[in-house]
């Protein structure tokens, strides 16, 4: 069965997603649809959900599309980014104007959820980061997209610019 295509602002249900393909689906469907902001929230930056091309190519044509674009990124650990390489770290190094990367400040550490959160109404939302069966989407949820995005905000208020990953 075909699923209907989901607009970002428009489509109103909640979709439960459960697994690492369909949450990197689900991203890429809506980061193609963002219009001046895309934010992430992630632990590792999940290779599996953002180092997969169709959302390289969302992030890389939102920066480009306009000159205030803002995508904002908030690592914990970039280890492993160092060590592998991520398509989207070297996008925001080449695209850099449109990127700001930090690094979740240690006051944070308890806080298990990741999330992509794009303009003021859609987000993709994991209560635990390593667990890809429990996740869910709403393309059209202000208000809780208001939530996230006052939470994402107080963490980076008080986060510091990953110059590690700036300089790779």
């Amino acid at each position: 069965m075909e699923l209907e295509p989901r607009l970002l602002a428009i489509t109103d249900d909640v979709r439960k997603l459960d697994s690492y393909s369909e949450i990197a689906s689900e991203s890429i469907t809506m980061a193609m649809q963002a219009k001046r902001r895309l934010r992430i929230f992630s632990h590792q930056l999940n290779a599996q959900i953002y180092d997969q091309k169709g959302f390289i190519e969302a992030a890389k044509q939102l920066a480009i599309r306009h000159p205030k674009t803002e995508i904002q990124i908030l690592i914990r650990d970039h280890t492993k980014i160092i060590k592998e390489g991520h398509r989207l770290i070297e996008l925001a190094q080449r695209l850099s104007s449109s990127f700001e990367i930090k690094k979740i400040h240690p006051d944070f550490n308890e806080v298990l959820r990741s999330y992509l959160l794009v303009d003021n109404e859609g987000f993709i939302f994991r209560p635990y980061w390593t667990d890809p069966k429990n996740a869910f989407s709403s393309f059209n949820a202000p208000a809780q997209a208001k939530e996230y995005h006052y939470q994402f905000q107080k963490i980076w208020d008080r986060s510091e610019i990953d110059t590690t990953l700036r300089r790779l």
